[in-house]
């Protein structure tokens, strides 16, 4: 059994990574072969190692990336992008942060950074389409619109 210096779990034989830490354990262990420990020139006999772990995308990316492309889409409608804009700058900075943590187990740090930037597109094109709408508003002729709608409603439309 292979011993963890950091969490001191007892992990397999032929494990080079921790199962319970992930740290890095040493390829040769003392307490296998012959007794001794000395393997000669030969190494240690039957230890292959394990086949390299699938690393995982990490899901926080892959919608921060999603939220980010909805925001530019959904600008069009009156600015409601800044919604998914903001919580794929959140889940982007998250995912980031979580990948960082996993040492290698998980991927998807570009699709994270993807996502913040096209989250901060989405919000500023939210901000100057909300800006654009309050000055069109601001000149808006609200007594001609209301006349029209009531010649409207009494014509028959």
């Amino acid at each position: 059994m292979k011993i963890c210096p950091k969490c001191n779990y007892s992990n397999q034989d032929y494990d080079t990574v921790c199962v319970s830490c992930g740290t890095q354990l040493s390829n040769f262990n003392e307490n296998q072969g012959n007794g001794n420990g000395n393997y000669g020139n030969y190494g240690n006999p039957g230890n292959y190692g394990n086949p390299p772990m699938p690393m995982a995308t990490n899901g926080f990316s892959v919608a921060s990336l999603i939220l980010g492309i909805s925001s530019i889409v959904l600008t069009c409608c009156y600015g409601i992008g800044i919604i998914p804009g903001i919580l794929g700058v959140v889940f982007g900075f998250m995912s980031r942060k979580r990948i960082e943590r996993s040492e290698g187990r998980e991927k998807g740090s570009g699709m994270a950074l993807a996502g913040i930037i096209t989250g901060f597109v989405g919000i500023l094109f939210g901000i100057l389409m909300l800006i654009i709408i309050v000055l069109n508003l601001k000149n808006f002729d609200w007594n001609g619109y209301i006349k029209n709608m009531n010649q409207n409603t009494h014509n028959g439309f």
